[in-house]
């Protein structure tokens, strides 16, 4: 089975939107729905990461060569697809941090590299080596260390996580992801003595990272979950790697169950609109700005209904059943209209097993998490206002609460899954309902006509002739609104109502002034006689 290499951020910082869509496209990404994980390595430069990735998820990223030294083999940002792991892993390596190439105070990319792998990914792999690593420990052989720092800029690990601290402060209410730590390398000292040293150190760092003030006391665990590993030589103890690399591998099946490596779910971008989120997560971050994910996730939903409901009305102008009905409604009069055009709505609209219709209804959750959290700052915001006015707690807190409750439900109905698809379809179904209203008030006033025609040739008064033929009229009338309503929508006949009402005036108007003038003739022609 083929990975599916793609280089999705070349070293410049472009971002590739067709070569992502591309890659998408062929590891059949979409139809994933939430069922698919996001897997990011970062670590210094020549450590050994896309060997790693290569083995531990049978990928083809380019490996360096050892006999041309250390020297930056990934450029950028790379992505592909791990194979034969369930449910669909996009593996993404990183470019190495503290290469020569860019030199030692060019961290900008370092840094914009590190928010979109956190941004993006469920679980980050730091790759690190004890014999170079974060906290300095004396571990031998001391000469093993000098290899580990050829044609490197610095002279530590503890830049990267720094860093990977500080960029995720700059994520709003992020979700938690699986911080995991490789020890690559590992000497004879046993993993049971390095962990508990390298957690302790981790969180000094965190402890020590300047946080916003919304987070200066938040714990690390509200963040990561953090999980350490270590792997012997692959150059010394290659059996012995692969066999390890192997376990570990078996981490990252099922990895979205409860309790699993990327077990948290929340905010999940559904997989269709993966590739529009990363590009525009991509486009805030090199714009220096801070990234708001859950506005992020609400903009993605948005455009992914937009998306979804012109596939859904593409499909529906081919229908058959639809375009027999329009066809029916230019020519007269249809019966059950509105019970048929339901009917056809239905069917493109309560798909529930489809996978867009799932994405819709995340879609839905997405927005009404994001409506929420502004309806909560609306109603704190308008408490404080009422409160420094001098008003009185209590009344204070109901008026506020009622008003912000109120314009919640509102939300939530724009944005309930028929309210997103709807808008797209509206345009057709109006300009049909409204021939058929408007074939229904033709034949409504074509009668009133001969009734009343019929009511003053037997003889019978003006006015109550007109009061019952237009009474008989408009309720027929009524009956064929209701016959042509559609229950999906809301639209109003009131128009069509007051031209019927208008044009049978006018006829009555007409037809009272024609009776006139027959009387005023036959009495001026009596006087004559």
């Amino acid at each position: 089975m083929e990975s599916f290499s793609t280089q999705v951020i070349d070293g410049n910082g472009e971002f590739d939107v067709k070569g992502l869509q591309n890659f998408a496209t062929s590891v059949n990404l979409a139809p994933c729905g939430l069922s698919y994980v996001v897997v990011a390595i970062m670590g210094p430069q020549s450590s050994g990461k896309s060997t790693l990735l290569n083995h531990l998820f049978y990928t083809n990223f380019r490996e360096m060569d050892a006999f041309r030294g250390r020297s930056q083999t990934t450029k950028g940002i790379w992505i592909a697809k791990a194979v034969g792991v369930e449910p669909l892993t996009i593996v993404m390596d990183l470019e190495g941090t503290d290469g020569r190439e860019r030199g030692e105070d060019d961290t900008t990319f370092e840094k914009q590299s590190a928010l979109f792998a956190l941004a993006v990914a469920d679980v980050v792999l730091i790759n690190i080596s004890p014999l170079r690593s974060l906290f300095d420990w004396d571990f031998p052989p001391m000469v093993l260390r000098w290899c580990h720092d050829i044609g490197r800029e610095q002279a530590a690990n503890k830049p990267l996580l720094k860093t990977v601290f500080q960029v995720m402060m700059r994520l709003f209410s992020p979700r938690k992801t699986t911080l995991l730590f490789v020890i690559r390398d590992k000497t004879k000292t046993p993993l049971e003595y390095m962990e508990p040293i390298l957690r302790e150190d981790i969180q000094k760092i965190w402890d020590a990272v300047r946080k916003p003030q919304a987070h200066k006391d938040t714990p690390l665990g509200e963040f990561f979950n953090v999980e350490v590993t270590a792997l012997p030589s692959y150059k010394e103890k290659e059996e012995q790697f692969k066999g390890q690399v192997a376990q570990l591998r078996q981490l990252f099946f099922h990895s979205i169950s409860p309790g699993g490596l990327a077990g948290d779910r929340r905010g999940v971008v559904p997989a269709s609109g993966f590739s529009y989120s990363a590009q525009q997560i991509w486009e805030v971050i090199k714009q220096n700005k801070d990234l708001d994910l859950p506005a992020h996730k609400v903009m993605v939903a948005t455009v992914r209904c937009e998306e979804i409901a012109n596939e859904k009305f593409r499909s529906l102008m081919i229908n058959e059943d639809w375009l027999a009905l329009e066809h029916e409604v230019k020519e007269d009069v249809v019966r059950n209209f509105g019970r048929r055009l339901s009917s056809i709505l239905d069917n493109f609209l309560s798909e529930k097993d489809t996978m867009q219709s799932r994405c819709l209804i995340l879609d839905f959750a997405l927005n009404l998490g994001h409506l929420h959290v502004k309806s909560l700052e609306r109603f704190k915001t308008q408490l404080e206002q009422s409160l420094s006015r001098g008003e009185a707690f209590a009344a204070s807190v109901c008026i506020c609460s009622e008003s912000c409750i109120i314009e919640f439900a509102k939300g939530c109905s724009v944005h309930s899954p028929e309210c997103l698809l709807l808008p797209t379809l509206a345009d057709p179904f109006t300009f049909s309902s409204d021939q058929s209203l408007g074939h229904l008030c033709v034949k409504s006033l074509e009668r009133f006509k001969t009734q009343l025609e019929q009511s003053l040739s037997r003889g019978e008064a003006f006015v109550a002739s007109v009061c019952t033929c237009s009474e008989s009229c408009i309720i027929e009338f009524a009956k064929g609104c209701s016959d042509s309503a559609i229950r999906h929508a809301n639209w109003d006949a009131s128009k069509v109502y007051d031209k019927l009402r208008r044009d049978i005036e006018a006829h009555v108007s007409s037809v009272h002034n024609d009776k006139l003038s027959e009387l005023k003739a036959t009495y001026e022609l009596s006087s004559l006689m």
